[in-house]
């Protein structure tokens, strides 16, 4: 099991498939039966709220208080940031989260 590490900038645990915001953005969410999270760059600021199906954000880029952050601190999802090729690296892939800690632990290759 392969361990990452960011920056801690929203507490909690979530365990679920990584799915990359415009994969996200562009899926009919009435259809939707499982949880995500989502991985990006950044979270756009047009990003404003978050559906159920989202259990927790991954960035490449941004600190505590990004706007990534921000966005999971307000709905209470754990949210790690500053994780190099993030992208590349967890699209696909099921992941466990500690926002706490700021570590991703991958369960899937």
């Amino acid at each position: 099991m392969k361990k990452i590490v960011g920056i801690a900038a929203s507490s909690g645990k979530a365990m679920a498939k990584c799915i990359g915001l415009d994969q996200y953005l562009e899926c009919d969410k009435s259809k939707l039966t499982e949880h995500f999270i989502i991985v990006s760059d950044a979270l756009p600021p047009y990003i404003t709220s978050m559906d159920e199906h989202v259990v927790g954000i991954i960035a490449e880029d941004g600190g505590i208080l990004s706007h990534a952050a921000c966005i999971a601190r307000e709905f209470c999802i754990p949210c790690i940031v500053s994780v190099d090729d993030a992208k590349e690296m967890l699209i696909g892939k099921t992941v466990e989260i500690d926002g706490s800690e700021g570590t991703i632990c991958i369960l899937t290759m």
